[in-house]
């Protein structure tokens, strides 16, 4: 099931070209592991825009101009995207989202979104990480999977 809400399969292409040129740094290894760095970054951000735009989307086909903007003001501030703080924000809306999306989403898929957010916070407060350029791609690929799980749930 591709993608379908437009600001995230614009952002999506943006991700997928980064990855394309990282697959081109094969020969130049330190660029790699940064390159690598830089990406679980992205992914993390990607993961938590989708998070925001999927819910606004999903307010503003159900509740009034008052009641989108204060959920818009509060999505806004949504920030550490990992499975557990995502769940919680679905639950606030609905029990069946929170339970159709940690059923989908169990083992690998939730695996992969905590660990880009776990490395994205190692790699903002300077630790050192050994995240390549393989493994944050696999994880981008099951990132993908979840966000079109919660598209799919939020429709």
């Amino acid at each position: 099931m591709p993608l379908r809400t437009l600001q995230i399969v614009q952002h999506k292409q943006r991700l997928d070209a980064l990855f394309e040129k990282g697959a081109s740094l094969t020969d130049d290894y330190e660029l790699l592991a940064n390159w690598a760095k830089y990406l679980c970054v992205l992914v993390s951000g990607f993961v938590e825009e989708s998070v925001r735009l999927l819910i606004l989307k999903y307010v503003e086909s159900r509740a009034s101009p008052d009641i989108q903007h204060f959920v818009g003001h509060k999505v806004r501030m949504f920030q550490n995207a990992k499975m557990s703080n995502i769940l919680t924000l679905l639950e606030h809306f609905s029990n069946e989202f929170r339970l159709r999306v940690e059923t989908a989403t169990e083992g690998d898929l939730k695996d992969a979104i905590d660990s880009v957010v776990q490395n994205r916070h190692q790699i903002a407060h300077g630790r050192f990480i050994g995240i390549t350029f393989v493994t944050i791609k696999d994880y981008y690929r099951r990132v993908l999977t979840v966000i079109e799980i919660l598209e799919e749930v939020l429709e």
